[in-house]
């Protein structure tokens, strides 16, 4: 229940901060760091962060963005796999 409640929450916080970067670089304000973006996409914020890419059309032609995410989605299903593997089969 835990992990879902994180993730849910981390995947909300991705795509609104995806979205709040892109409403400061349509303005000329301050932006969030490329480092935070990337960490908001990590530990389960994936999904977040790639619904807030597409919706909000930004970051979609960085290659570098776009492996990122792809590997920590990669990363997080193979740690949610495997607990559900251990889950069942230990008692």
């Amino acid at each position: 229940m835990t992990l879902l409640f994180l993730g849910g929450y981390r995947n909300v916080y991705s795509f609104l901060l995806f979205g709040y970067d892109k409403w400061c670089a349509i303005r000329g304000k301050y932006r969030v760091s490329e480092k935070e973006l990337l960490n908001g996409a990590s530990y389960f914020g994936w999904i977040g962060a790639i619904c807030g890419m597409i919706f909000f059309v930004h970051k979609v032609k960085k290659m570098y963005f776009i492996q990122h995410i792809a590997e920590q989605a990669v990363i997080n299903c193979f740690f949610v796999g495997l607990f559900v593997i251990v889950k069942n089969v230990l008692p």
